[in-house]
């Protein structure tokens, strides 16, 4: 027989995580694709660095979408 408890079920929750969180993951894939695409234009440099900055946006973007 199984037993039912009352209340509310103990669940181990943690608080939102910092918005630096998956900060490294997100710049680095948007310098990645950044620099493929400089890349077919001749400007890594730049693709690198503006694909960081896009990577920084969206990381910031969805951080701000789920809270």
């Amino acid at each position: 027989m199984l037993l039912r408890r009352r209340g509310r079920p103990r669940v181990a929750t943690r608080g939102p995580a910092p918005w630096w969180a998956g900060l490294g993951r997100d710049l680095l894939l948007g310098a990645g694709v950044g620099a493929a695409a400089g890349a077919f234009f001749q400007d890594a440099a730049f693709g690198a660095a503006s694909g960081a900055l896009v990577g920084l946006l969206l990381h910031l973007y969805f951080w701000l979408r789920l809270r």
